[in-house]
């Protein structure tokens, strides 16, 4: 579990009502801004305006009072508008001309602040340069949270609602304007798209720059979408798709950069090739460039770099007599010698690994042929550190060791084996023993040094605890403290676990169904409480002879380890994307192939080459899937898909038709007793 962020003292929050859900999109509010953060220039070409940044931010009061700026802003606004010089015709929220013209000044203003305050920092200057850094990048986020909200503001109130369900397969068609009824007031729909694109690149860098990973890709998802838009629906003069084609490039490159496992990105740049050579063709553009062609080849991002833009160039020069047709010509030959130059990647994947990185390869069986073309992936793997960062912020820090019992446990319990040690701790294990008093079986996890671990014991505890309110978790029974150790007693489930069971019995779907049912339920209690699992094995599913199937992890709860065959595409690309309870989706749909196939996917294959399987082709396909119904199928599919986006969640598969599949109770229980023949006690 990932620790809760405290914001820091004295710094405003930008208002959370200000973030925004665009398209079926949404973004997060942004995480507490770091003083030692210093945000990257924007390297955007607007028209400068004499609006001096330092008007709003040299009266800043310690605070960090976010809305006396935007008030100075909206007063210098109205003195210097021709047209809107009054508040009322400014903040008029029914006319989309002065909302959108107001929201274009915020985004602006926003993106003068921070180059403003970057070139300052770079020149080190202190004349006029008493502001808090803090305190800008707070008021330069907050601008454009502002400035989106209007935007949508403008969009809301389209006579045509073009703006409702935009995805990528209604960018892919032909246009779908609708003819104005004469008399109807023009809605400046094309400048709009452009505008709040636009912004919200400028607001994805922001949240990129404080790590907010997670809102930065719901803004640059938005903003591809608006800008394929401007290409697809822009009229003849092309005024807006010129000013599109100098920023698109951009979008796509940041979103594979901030998650690489997104598949929206091939698809977006896929779109914006075929529009463009659409464009090309009917010759609607005089000044059409091949600049974002160009860097789309040269494209340091994979999902860019594999769309073959370089095949578009080669149409054009074969096939076009026209002015981009003779471009193209001519830099063709230039850019078919650059790529040839990095057609030997062998060498170059040589160059960037350890000699010992280079024997673990050899040693996986990974074929060339098969890592060749995805090199980066490889090397992310070879140099992979552990677990990418946490969205999800839930803490179990509840102090009830003053109930805990202070007397020897020792004597309690009879019969006690031990079953293991927990890993990179030595002074913790788990044993079985019985209770002297009533003679019931119990599961013991036994935590040394107390004195010298206490708060991550006591958090332990405390999530033991909390697993209590649900009847599909092992539930905590007792705590002893004695001698600088701590002993939880927690229930014993006398069937054993799930990993064992599988070989004994040959489940069909409707005992399948029933075991997905309780394991998507205790997932949805923890998702649904800001927390999640990690690491969800066939090992941590217990099921004892009255037919519960419950959830548990003696010995990964608060540890580091990540078991291999359960791991999400996501955790193993190390995306700076933050993880969350979709990884806990993926090591469900594993064990549900390996109830199926009888073991998880890739167990048969060295670490690295699963690795690398499973973060290029996701799981392998059911062994024998003519055992298997449709809806299995169907089930499995949606809690495999490698883009954790699109990836089921566990209340939506709990909705699923499979689910309704699902044996009861009592005749769980009876396959149970009837395979299940032996017993530890």
């Amino acid at each position: 579990m990932s620790d809760t962020v405290e914001p820091q003292e004295g710094v405003s929050q930008a208002d959370p009502q200000l973030e925004f859900s665009l398209l079926g999109d949404n973004s997060q509010p942004a995480n507490p801004v770091n003083e030692a953060d210093t945000p990257e220039d924007i390297q955007e070409n607007d028209p400068e305006e004499n609006i001096d940044p330092r008007e709003a931010l040299l009266k800043i009061p310690a605070d960090g009072d976010i809305r006396k700026p935007l008030e100075e802003l909206l007063q210098q606004t109205i003195r210097e508008s021709p047209i809107y010089n009054t508040q009322e015709a400014l903040l008029n929220d029914k006319d989309p001309n002065a909302l959108l013209y107001w929201a274009k000044t915020i985004s602006g203003h926003a993106k003068r602040m921070k180059s403003y305050y970057t070139r300052k920092r770079k020149e080190k200057s202190e004349e006029d340069f008493n502001f808090h850094t803090t305190q800008v990048v707070v008021v330069y986020i907050s601008f454009h949270a502002t400035a989106i909200s209007k935007f949508e503001q403008v969009a809301a109130l389209d006579p045509n609602a073009s703006f409702v369900g935009l995805e990528p397969d209604t960018l892919a068609g032909p246009p779908s304007r609708p003819k104005r009824v004469k008399g109807q007031p023009r809605f400046p729909a094309m400048e709009l798209c452009f505008e709040w694109g636009l912004a919200a690149l400028r607001y994805g860098k922001a949240l990129e720059t404080q790590k907010d990973y997670h809102a930065a890709y719901a803004q640059y998802n938005n903003s591809a979408k608006l800008f394929l838009k401007v290409m697809q629906e822009d009229d003849r003069r092309r005024r807006w798709t010129s000013k599109v084609l100098n920023k698109i490039v951009v979008v796509f490159e940041r979103l594979g950069k901030v998650k690489p496992t997104s598949t929206d990105v091939r698809t977006y740049c896929d779109i914006f090739l075929v529009q463009f050579s659409n464009i090309a063709m009917r010759g609607e553009m005089k000044d059409q460039s091949l600049k974002p062609i160009i860097a789309m080849v040269l494209s340091d991002c994979r999902h860019v770099r594999e769309a073959n833009a370089i095949d578009v160039v080669r149409h054009l020069a074969n096939f076009f007599d026209t002015d981009l047709g003779k471009e193209a010509a001519k830099q063709l030959e230039h850019l078919e010698s650059i790529l040839a130059k990095n057609t030997d990647k062998e060498s170059q994947l040589k160059s960037m690994l350890t000699p010992e990185a280079q024997k673990r390869l050899a040693k996986s069986g990974l074929k060339r042929e098969e890592y060749i073309h995805h090199i980066d992936v490889l090397i992310n793997i070879l140099q992979w550190k552990g677990k990418p960062p946490c969205r999800l912020s839930f803490n179990h820090n509840i102090d009830n060791s003053e109930k805990w019992r202070r007397e020897n446990p020792v004597k309690l319990f009879i019969d006690k084996h031990k079953l293991s040690d927990e890993e990179g701790n030595p002074h913790s294990h788990v044993f079985l023993a019985k209770r002297k008093a009533d003679r019931v079986p119990v599961a013991v996890k036994v935590m040394g040094k107390y004195s010298e671990n206490e708060q991550a014991i006591k958090k332990e505890v405390a999530l033991l605890e909390f697993l209590n309110k649900h009847d599909n978790f092992t539930h905590l029974l007792d705590v002893f403290l004695w001698k600088d150790e701590v002993w939880a007693v927690c229930e014993y489930c006398d069937a054993g676990n799930l990993v064992d069971f599988i070989p004994v019995s040959v489940m069909k779907e409707p005992e399948m169904a029933y075991i997905c049912q309780e394991i998507l339920t205790a997932l949805k209690f923890l998702h649904d409480n800001n927390s999640m699992h990690r690491d969800l094995t066939s090992d941590d599913i217990l099921l004892n002879m009255s037919g519960d199937v419950l959830v548990s992890d003696f010995e990964l709860w608060m540890g580091n380890n990540l078991q291999r065959y359960w791991l999400a595409p996501e955790l193993l690309l190390s995306e700076p994307y933050p993880y969350g309870p979709e990884v806990d989706i993926w090591s469900f749909g594993c064990i549900v192939m390996e109830m199926a196939d009888g073991h998880p996917p890739y167990c048969d294959l060295h670490p690295l080459k699963e690795f690398f399987y499973t973060a290029t082709r996701g799981t392998p396909p059911l062994s024998k899937p003519q055992r298997w119904s449709v809806e299995f199928k169907n089930f499995l599919e949606y809690a495999l898909h490698p883009d954790p986006a699109k990836r089921y969640t566990a209340d939506q598969l709990l909705q699923h038709s499979f689910i309704r599949k699902a044996c009861t109770r009592q005749e769980f229980s009876d396959l149970i007793q009837l395979k299940v023949s032996w017993t530890r006690w």
